[in-house]
Order: C-alpha cells, then sequence, then structure tokens
C-alpha cells in the first residue's frame, strides 16, 4: 500500500517469504525523490484482514531528473551589489537532488534541494567572491542542474539573466585646506 493505495498483490510461500516488483504504473503513482513509504498486510484464505506493517522508507529515482527553475538571483532588480545576502540563488528541482551551479560550462559550485518538510525541492547559493570574480562586473546569466543520488542528469535551467556591480563607486581625492585664522586681542593696560 501506498497510503491507501493498493500497489498490488503477492502470496507468501510455505516459508511465509513473498515479494513485489514495482511496476512503472507503482512508479508513477509513488512519484520519483526520497521519503516513499509502503506498508503491506496480509489476507488468509478466509479474508480476514492484519494490521498494516511499519512502513518501509526508500527513494525512488528511476528517470532523469525535471531541470532545476532558477526562482532568483540577487536583490532588487536581480542585481548583485555586494549587499549582505544579495549574493543568493535561489530555486526549486527534485527533493533530494544536488544542483550545480554554472555559467556556461565553468561549475561555481554545487548545493543540494531540501528533502523533507517545507524546503523539500528548494535549494540556496551563496555566490563566492571567487565566482563574482569569475562572472566579472556587468550582465550576466547562469544555469542549473540537477542530479539525483543514483547519478540520472537532468538538463540545464533557463539561463537565468542578472548583473554584477560590485565595484564601489570611485571616491574622488578632496583636498581641504584648513586655514587657521589668529586674531589678536587688544593689550588692556592694568
Amino acid at each position: 500500500l501506498s497510503g491507501s493505495t493498493a500497489l498490488g498483490t503477492a502470496t507468501a510461500n510455505n516459508f511465509g517469504v513473498w515479494t513485489y516488483d514495482l511496476s512503472s504504473g507503482n512508479l508513477g503513482t509513488l512519484g520519483q525523490g526520497p521519503n516513499k513509504s509502503i506498508t503491506a498486510r496480509a489476507v488468509d484464505l478466509a479474508g480476514n484482514q492484519s494490521a498494516n506493517s511499519s512502513a518501509y522508507t526508500f527513494a525512488v529515482f528511476t528517470v532523469n531528473p525535471n531541470a532545476p527553475v532558477i526562482e532568483a538571483i540577487g536583490g532588487p532588480g536581480s542585481v548583485v551589489s555586494g549587499l549582505l545576502n544579495d549574493n543568493l540563488v535561489t530555486g526549486t528541482a527534485v527533493a533530494g537532488t544536488t544542483i550545480t551551479v554554472l555559467s556556461g560550462t565553468t561549475v561555481l559550485g554545487t548545493t543540494t534541494t531540501g528533502s523533507t518538510g517545507p524546503l523539500a525541492g528548494k535549494w540556496t547559493y551563496a555566490l563566492t567572491p571567487a565566482n563574482l570574480a569569475t562572472l566579472g562586473q556587468g550582465a550576466d546569466s547562469i544555469t542549473a542542474v540537477a542530479r539525483d543520488p543514483v547519478g540520472n542528469t537532468s538538463a540545464a535551467s533557463t539561463a537565468f539573466a542578472f548583473s554584477v556591480d560590485t565595484a564601489g563607486a570611485a571616491i574622488s581625492s578632496i583636498a581641504l585646506t584648513l586655514s587657521l585664522i589668529h586674531i589678536s586681542e587688544p593689550t588692556r593696560p592694568y
């Protein structure tokens, strides 16, 4: 069983051992990714049913994952300006996959998607100073690729365009001339 959905049946041998091969339809019902679980229950010849077994948890990675989606890079206007946390690349992909972030064919780095809970399928990569040096100042774009735990690799994501503007504005030298003005007080007779 997957939840309350029956996946199929198998007959136990004289030793009580049974096997069941998940079909492609079963895998479609379960979906790809980690944290899949199934249970089993026994039914005797009279139709009496046992309680469900404890859940068996496993992962399904039988096809290449879908391409990741890059949702945002940098701060307002997709500009990486050097402000706190505006070097973050965020996106979504199949839960439990490793994400490789690329500039053209150059690997900038890797991160992983969340596997469970509210972060399942979400990922974040922080562009490093070395990444920014590789990208250079001005307009750029990056892509991402997902790889599941058994090595199936997705196609590249759609390129996400952004700008790098971390070079501070040049500060002109300002020469200050300080003039000391000395005012002498008139001498007072005593």
